[in-house]
């Protein structure tokens, strides 16, 4: 049973949550573009893994943002965080078919910001299903976390706006038929939600449906080709027809691309996606038209080390800012080596850059673009079969149009698992 391009992102970002965990705000997956396409299926093995723990984060600037933010908001920007978490990661196959659930529960507890106490939760399934020539998935997530405080400008109400939960679910699909060789075209659907808790932020609340559907060809000797065309009407039911002052109230984006993937052993897997992308706004506003999508390659080439590289650039509405919509660039560079049975060391380099469309100029510091960095290390070590311990430091940086947004944060992170 294939994977989706949108579960992939997830699990990746699982993952790398799990192996360097640094602070509750600093979960973030990358902008994907379009619909999924069909991955090429591969055999599940059953596992079923639940382990509990907790992870202690140190940040000299826990909310992600300038001292002026923090003036406002009379938060203190240095702060530790503890989370007790449970982490899941089960998949159970039942004949060509698959059911696989993924994700953390947790809680964050602020030791001088207890305002920011809250529930944290990123929770990601798929349902396979093959019958005859064809293949289907049913794939969900649902991510819960408190808003980044560094987002905002000073003179909103920034009180209020230190205990926002947001909430983002999607629910997707995606069918393709034909045989292991030759052409397979597919179709896909999917249904995402963003909202706010506050009342003062509800105006960003959204809502996509994703529709669309390609072919591809599929090779062996070559990996797989194809051709994928879809449509993302998103809106924004908060807010007022016609008044442009509190933004549009819908958009719609025109995608069309080639993708190409191959996975010649365990040891090299590689994947690009290339498309044109155009955003039409309901409201006369500045509309995007450019490239976008998504490329990844990962390599093993001592059989030990592990390289992955990755970069993604996409568009799409966002919870977080006063903006229409948000284009978005990442790139990330992720090192993991084994060094024995019991240890293993962990590095990783990301980049973020953001241009944001449609930013309210009525407020006195509007964010119209920035740009997020992050280096990390770590180390995993399994003291005993079934309890782990892990160590992360990391470094941030951000830098934004308006000097009131940018900031610099030491981090470090101790986190213990006991699997059950």
């Amino acid at each position: 049973m294939g994977l989706s391009i949108r579960r992939v992102a997830i699990a990746a970002a699982m993952v790398g949550a799990y192996a360097g965990h640094i602070g509750p705000a600093a979960a973030q997956t990358a902008t994907t573009q379009g619909v999924p396409t069909p991955r090429k299926g591969t055999t599940v093995e059953r596992k079923i893994d639940v382990s509990a723990g907790v992870d202690a984060n140190y940040s000299s600037n826990i909310l992600g943002g300038s001292n002026a933010l923090a003036a406002a908001s009379t938060l203190t920007p240095e702060d530790f965080v503890f989370s007790p978490t449970v982490d899941v990661d089960v998949k159970i196959p039942f004949g060509p078919n698959n059911f696989s659930i993924s994700g953390s529960l947790g809680y964050d507890f602020y030791a001088r910001n207890s305002r920011r106490d809250s529930d944290r939760i990123s929770l990601a399934s798929s349902l396979g299903i093959d019958v005859g020539r064809c293949s289907s998935s049913l794939d969900t997530s649902i991510n819960r976390f408190r808003s980044s405080f560094g987002n905002f400008d000073p003179t909103t109400s920034a009180l209020a706006l230190t205990s926002n939960q947001q909430t983002n679910f999607d629910l997707g699909g995606t069918v393709s038929c034909g045989g292991d060789v030759g052409l397979r075209p597919f179709a896909s659907a999917t249904y995402s939600l963003g909202r706010n808790s506050l009342p003062l932020r509800q105006i960003s609340d959204y809502q996509t449906v994703s529709y669309g559907g390609g072919v591809s060809y599929v090779q062996p000797s070559i990996g797989e080709i194809g051709l994928v065309g879809s449509i993302q009407d998103s809106s924004f039911p908060q807010r007022i027809p016609g008044a442009v002052r509190f933004g549009q109230t819908g958009l719609r984006t025109y995608n069309i691309g080639l993708f190409y993937s191959r996975a010649v052993t365990r040891t090299f897997q590689a994947r690009v996606q290339l498309n044109y992308t155009e955003v039409v706004p309901d409201i006369a506003a500045p509309a995007f038209r450019g490239l976008s999508g998504e490329a990844s390659v990962k390599i093993i080439p001592s059989g030990l080390l592990e390289i992955e590289l990755k970069a993604t650039r996409g568009t799409g509405a966002s919870l977080s800012f006063n903006v229409d919509y948000v284009l978005e660039t990442t790139g990330s560079v992720a090192l993991r080596l084994p060094i024995t049975p019991k240890l293993e060391l962990n590095g990783h380099f990301d980049t973020r850059s953001r241009e944001f469309f449609g930013a309210s100029l009525l407020i006195a510091n509007p964010l119209l673009d920035d740009n997020i960095s992050t280096l990390r290390a770590g180390a995993r070590f399994k003291v005993l079969p079934r309890v782990a311990l892990g160590l992360t430091a990391a470094y941030v940086w951000r830098r934004a149009n308006d000097p009131i947004y940018n900031y610099n944060a030491a981090q470090a992170a101790l986190s213990a698992r006991f699997e059950l």
